[in-house]
């Protein structure tokens, strides 16, 4: 099920209708990831994955050149990075083609994202050549969509670089309803055979929920200390594994 508000969802479709890369940002356990994956298979036939760390360079992004052994031998062949790669993907299928970049904060994104940057400013600009002479430049049949948490670094933390070229979409809170649609969803999926009370583990995650969040006004509080909703999916694994009963 599409758990963010129905806002969220329009205006990150809308942004990838236009051809802009898309960054969903919010607190730990909001559902950033899930969304990702939902919106790249709302817009394209397929998607690549990558989870991004401190070690990234704009080769990760853009291509290297590996050696490949074979046969006792050393041969240096040209391995494209995420961003060619999918758009290769998407020639290859004659079809839109996503690409999920996860935890974009961990990585130096002044660094990797320069080449990407000049790229989509001038989509003519070839961002990689093949072995076979190919060049491989930005195509609009390719999806662009980033994740980051702001547990790591603030939206206002990042320069204008990647403000300016990205949509920068937050997904917001989850309102009381909405919140108790997905704990309802996941305990009866999973603790249904389990001597657990579940009306009350409901009631005590509605209530860890909007003290995390929360302050005692009941105003949602600021900055990188909230806390979203799917951890407490994987409380009720963790329970439905601990709790199981013999059928």
């Amino acid at each position: 099920n599409i758990a963010v508000p129905d806002s969220v969802w329009n205006n990150a479709l809308a942004a990838i209708a236009v051809g802009k890369p898309v960054v969903l940002y919010d607190p730990t356990g909001t559902g950033k990831t899930t969304l990702a994956k939902q919106l790249a298979m709302e817009t394209a036939v397929g998607y690549d994955i990558e989870t991004a760390s401190p070690s990234w360079t704009d080769q990760d992004i853009i291509g290297r050149i590996e050696p490949d052994y074979n046969n006792n031998q050393v041969e240096y062949v040209k391995e494209p990075g995420c961003v060619p790669h999918a758009v290769l993907q998407a020639e290859s299928y004659d079809e839109d083609w996503g690409l999920i970049i996860d935890e974009l904060t961990r990585a130096d994104i002044s660094r990797i994202f320069g080449p990407l940057y000049t790229a989509i400013e001038n989509r003519s600009q070839t961002l990689f050549v093949t072995d076979d002479d190919k060049a491989v430049t930005l195509s609009s049949r390719v999806k662009i969509i980033c994740t980051m948490n702001v547990s790591d670094r603030t939206v206002n933390e990042l320069d204008d670089a990647i403000t300016r070229r990205f949509a920068m979409i937050k997904l917001g809170s989850y309102d009381y309803d909405s919140r108790d649609q997905l704990f309802n969803d996941w305990v009866s999926e999973s603790l249904s055979n389990s001597p657990i009370d579940t009306d009350d583990l409901i009631t005590l995650f509605h209530a860890d929920y909007e003290s995390l969040n929360f302050n005692s006004e009941g105003d949602e509080k600021e900055g990188i200390h909230q806390f979203g909703p799917m951890h407490y999916r994987d409380v009720v694994e963790f329970l439905a594994e601990a709790t199981e009963q013999p059928t």
